[in-house]
């Protein structure tokens, strides 16, 4: 039997973007009907940290979750030959971010849109189908209890990065697997400093490690996709530039605890809006974990679509075309940042390298500091910001560059370094080419 009633919204997916949007949506007096299939909250990983910014924008919903994590002042990244740089949220005058578990965020958010007057959650369900219309759009639901057709004036997407709703709405999309990634819980004491994220890379690994709560941390380390190692073979896999505290207690890991993992992908879409169909959180882009930004993404995402709507409530189809084409260029930045971060940091060629030390030299630097962080945490996200800060590494990177070993005397010398600096800014020009590329969306979901 098919049920057929009506409302404003449908969400399909319960996780951090669908029931902050829900939260978000209802505040605006919007109605709305979530749609959760109950996946277990606990397989969803990803860097479980929240940026000042998406810490202000769960309070813009009257939400204070501080509670239920453990406060985080920026990033200490480390490597191994340029040493180590701190770069601090208040160096951007940014408050303290907060690394909370994924599943417990995902539980307070979702417990918080279960209680909104104009939320229906319908749990163990799953949208299965659409078909767009002029002023709005069917929705097909079903599960085991039965299915329902609901007549919605907007479908939202939230389903995560293997999103069903985006393809079945038809989006232009494109998937490019990055690798695998294993990660550990450890005690915090591990950690070197307990109130900052650490990156720790080398040329060719990286790890990411973050303290989840007063006692615990996690450990993520980059591999290549296809292995599985065990709590033992991880410690071969760290970078040169991971702490011995860290190594320690990976050795301490029991078989039994093992580890989890998970893929890593860049997935970019052309436009988040498509009819009456519009796509929010990892369901309209995904990027390597390093950079800790998809939490504040989704929240971000979920604002700025009950910003739209609440601006043109009359029609929600160009409210949300409205807001997919504001937060373009925040994702298209955020993405770009993370996969140009990857390649710098999981390449040991010389010109990398000289990347790598300048991006290491430029954060050192007061001017550089506020422009990295400011990035990381996507309180800036203009990409005309990102191409800024990438510039000022490039010529930087000029100055980091290997001196050749038999003297050249004055004129080979300068030579030398005109080619080698032509090699450098080359490289890193078709590095940043190459992520907007990547990012341009010219494939079809693979997903």
């Amino acid at each position: 039997m098919t049920d057929h009633i009506a409302t404003d919204v449908v969400i399909g997916g319960g996780g951090i973007a669908g029931s902050t949007a829900a939260i978000a949506l209802s505040k605006a007096g919007v109605q709305v009907m979530l749609v959760e299939p109950t996946l277990r909250s606990d397989k969803r990983y990803g860097g479980e940290i929240l940026h000042p910014k998406g810490l202000a924008n769960l309070a813009e919903l009257g939400l204070n979750l501080s509670a239920l994590g453990a406060d985080i002042d920026g990033f200490h990244v480390w490597e191994d030959q340029a040493g180590d740089v701190k770069l601090p949220y208040a160096a951007s005058a940014q408050g303290p971010g907060l690394a909370i578990q994924h599943a417990r965020l995902h539980a307070a958010l979702f417990a918080e849109a279960s209680q909104c007057s104009n939320v229906t959650v319908v749990r163990g369900m799953k949208v299965i189908g659409m078909v767009d219309h002029p002023n709005c759009i069917d929705v097909m639901v079903a599960g085991k209890c039965g299915r329902m057709s609901v007549r919605a004036r907007l479908l939202v997407g939230a389903d995560g990065s293997r999103s069903q709703i985006r393809k079945l709405a038809g989006f232009v999309c494109r998937r490019e697997s990055l690798s695998m990634v294993s990660m550990a819980t450890v005690p915090s004491s591990a950690l070197p400093d307990s109130d900052c994220a650490h990156l720790f890379v080398d040329g060719e690994r990286i790890a990411f490690a973050y303290p989840i709560d007063g006692m615990r941390a996690r450990v993520m380390v980059d591999h290549a996709s296809g292995t599985a190692p065990s709590p033992q073979e991880i410690i071969d896999l760290l970078p040169a530039a991971c702490p011995t505290s860290i190594r320690k207690a990976l050795c301490n890991q029991r078989e039994d605890q093992g580890l989890r993992r998970f893929l890593t992908s860049l997935v970019s879409v052309d436009h988040a809006c498509c009819g009456h169909t519009v796509l929010v959180g990892d369901a309209s882009g995904t990027c390597h974990p390093l950079t800790a930004s998809g939490m504040t993404a989704a929240t971000s995402d979920a604002l700025s679509l009950a910003k739209a709507i609440a601006e043109m409530p009359d029609d929600l189809g160009i409210a949300a075309t409205s807001h997919a084409a504001r937060r373009k260029s925040r994702q298209l930045t955020r993405l770009a940042l993370a996969t140009l971060l990857h390649e710098i940091y999981t390449d040991s060629t010389p010109r990398s390298t000289a990347l790598r030390r300048a991006m290491m030299s430029d954060w050192g630097s007061v001017a550089g500091q506020v422009h990295g962080i400011s990035l990381l945490s996507m309180t800036e996200d203009r990409p005309h910001q990102l191409l800024r800060s990438m510039t000022r590494i490039l010529y930087r990177g000029l100055a980091h560059l290997h001196t050749p070993a038999a003297p050249l005397g004055l004129a080979g010398e300068f030579l030398a370094g005109v080619r080698a600096s032509k090699t450098v800014f080359r490289y890193g020009t078709a590095l940043l080419t190459n992520s907007y590329r990547l990012l341009g969306g010219n494939g079809r979901d693979t997903a």
